[in-house]
């Protein structure tokens, strides 16, 4: 049989137990076996190079699927794979259609809601925060770019992470300084990265964040870090 068979079959497989049928008994969907098949057909039309935009729909239909059935984490990290696969593209310098780039941010979203259901953290805030690079380095939406990183900083400080979040925050102003048209958004992670970096031993980064604040006129944010620091 050949692959394009191969994928047409799963896919007809899928679409059958997504669905009840009371002729054949099935008196609920099994979205579980939908979730595995469209899955299959994805990794059938990837290995006979069927094109991208086809695996990317196959996968978004299982990882659907898997969230029907209940399984968060899979369904989570189904929709990781498409994430890593955009980023990888971009990385290679390939062309990244707008809308599939449109897709990142509600996706990203929702890995984070898989993965927080699972408490599994460092994964939701790794991916919101590579999720936000792709956006911001792409051009196409800075705004929601910034605010998955900063997202992903919030999780770690509320898990009462700060030397984990100041990183973060580091990493992403380095992003931003290369390009001055991101210059804009810097205020905002060099506030975070005062507030939580007052609550760290180490003054090395508190004293970064409060010279970078006084730099872009922020002298009143550097003055409640340190109080905060003090009290």
């Amino acid at each position: 049989m050949d692959e394009r068979k191969k994928i047409k079959q799963h896919i007809s497989r899928a679409e059958r137990k997504k669905s009840r049928n009371i002729k054949h008994m099935r008196l609920r969907p099994d979205y579980r076996v939908a979730a595995e098949e469209y899955y299959r057909a994805a990794q059938t039309s990837a290995r006979s190079n069927q094109g991208w935009d086809e695996w990317m729909s196959l996968m978004l239909k299982s990882s659907e699927f898997f969230g029907s059935a209940k399984d968060f984490l899979r369904s989570g990290k189904v929709a990781e794979q498409i994430l890593d696969s955009l980023i990888k593209r971009k990385s290679r310098g390939e062309e990244i259609s707008v809308e599939n780039l449109g897709h990142v941010f509600s996706l990203a979203r929702y890995v984070e809601y898989c993965y927080m259901k699972n408490s599994q953290v460092d994964d939701a805030a790794d991916l919101l925060h590579r999720c936000g690079s792709l956006l911001i380095d792409s051009g196409f939406d800075e705004s929601s770019g910034v605010t998955l990183q900063l997202q992903s900083i919030q999780l770690l400080e509320a898990e009462k992470r700060p030397y984990q979040a100041t990183i973060f925050t580091y990493n992403s102003l380095k992003q931003l300084s290369k390009e001055k048209r991101h210059h804009g958004y810097m205020d905002r992670y060099i506030k975070f990265g005062l507030r939580i970096s007052s609550k760290l031993e180490n003054n090395n980064l508190l004293g970064l964040f409060a010279v970078l604040a006084c730099l872009l006129g922020l002298a009143d944010e550097v003055d409640d870090s340190m109080k905060n620091r003090l009290s």
